[in-house]
């Protein structure tokens, strides 16, 4: 069976992510996947192609280069000549709508990867993709949510709950796990001393991560543990963020923060931190926050997604409440070294139990033979 994927873009965000990551786990005697990008290339471009997946990239960037682009993407979709076109996040999902159109008897499934979506901080083709979705929800044979929040959202919303289901994102346990013995190793790099209380974030830069409460929280742990540090990496993390810079100024917070960039292996991320925390306003599955909880990483978060699902929810902060934030960053400090080791290990076990990424993967693989017996 074929299957058409077709994806916002392939940049370095937890949607693109978990596509890469599922592709790694399918059952390739039974399924060829492709994948379209209507981004042009991104970071996971190269990962995709080296496990031997076709991938096609477009430039749709904005209406006009959209409208350019369009006949040569339904050319492209036409020659694919798919099973199942399945499309990935809002705008995937609203180009796999007209590539079904043009491929008649092609299966149509959609992947929605968010919660609590904000549409005012975001531009005019992202707010008419959303529009698409919720008109055309009923079309889907599946809809598969990444999370038992996003369906939540998405059904008060307005979407068609006829046909939706949801397979939480899966961690890749061979990948993600423990190893304290890196710790000072890591540190090294960034120049973070043994012994100094590091909290860390990884997102990219978005108005939807909140790093104003943050940073409001990071320096409320300061006043009582000067020595603690701050260090966040990501797409656009970097001294050169305007933002960033000037919001760390207003909170006090030079010196005890470090702005580490986009860092290509996360394995390297993870165990130098005392604690993880995420700080979105919105998520579908946060994968950050599994990644640092199969790490044994002691993790805790604003309310956000399935966050409760991963930390549990004595380790979840309300919205928005950055002096709350801080208590918890602060009492989850506190501990010995020793109790945070050891419920951060069995957190960490039940993770990779519960969120396995082959178990994930094969879950959107009985939709698809599902969906197989009915074409045929």
């Amino acid at each position: 069976m074929k299957i058409l994927y077709i994806v916002s873009d392939l940049a370095t965000g937890g949607a693109q992510i978990a596509l890469s990551r599922f592709l790694k786990f399918l059952d390739r005697d039974k399924f060829t996947p492709v994948v379209i990008s209507l981004s042009g290339e991104g970071e996971r471009s190269a990962q995709i192609r080296s496990m031997g997946i076709e991938l096609r990239a477009f430039e749709m960037r904005g209406l006009f280069a959209t409208l350019t682009a369009f006949r040569g993407f339904l050319s492209a979709v036409k020659e694919i000549k798919p099973d199942v076109i399945h499309g990935w996040m809002y705008h995937g999902n609203a180009a796999a709508l007209f590539a079904a159109a043009v491929c008649p008897g092609t299966a149509l499934v959609w992947s929605i990867r968010c919660s609590d979506f904000d549409l005012s901080k975001y531009g005019m083709m992202t707010k008419l993709a959303f529009f698409i979705n919720r008109k055309f929800s009923s079309m889907p044979l599946k809809i598969i949510y990444n999370s038992n929040a996003g369906k939540k959202y998405h059904e008060e919303k307005g979407f068609s709950p006829d046909a939706s289901v949801v397979i939480q994102n899966g961690i890749d346990r061979d990948y993600f796990r423990p190893a304290p013995e890196k710790k000072n190793e890591y540190r090294a790099k960034y120049g973070i001393a043994p012994g100094v209380k590091l909290i860390g974030m990884a997102s990219r830069y978005d108005p939807m991560k909140d790093f104003d409460t943050l940073f409001a929280a990071f320096a409320s742990v300061r006043a009582v543990e000067p020595a603690a540090r701050l260090i966040l990496c990501g797409k656009d993390i970097t001294s050169d963020n305007r933002a960033l810079s000037a919001m760390a100024v207003k909170y006090g917070l030079a010196g005890g923060l470090a702005l580490a960039g986009h860092i290509r292996d996360m394995r390297e991320f993870y165990p130098m931190l005392d604690l993880f925390v995420l700080s979105s306003r919105s998520e579908g599955f946060p994968n950050v926050l599994a990644e640092a909880a199969a790490s044994a990483v002691p993790a805790i978060s604003l309310s956000c997604g399935d966050a409760a699902d991963i930390v549990g929810t004595e380790n979840i902060v309300p919205q928005g409440d950055s002096a709350a934030l801080a208590k918890k960053m602060l009492e989850t400090l506190a501990k010995s070294v020793e109790e945070r080791v050891i419920a951060a290990t069995k957190n960490a076990g039940r993770i990779c139990e519960k969120f396995d990424a082959k178990a994930a993967s094969e879950g959107f693989e009985r939709i698809y033979n599902l969906i197989g017996k009915c074409l045929h």
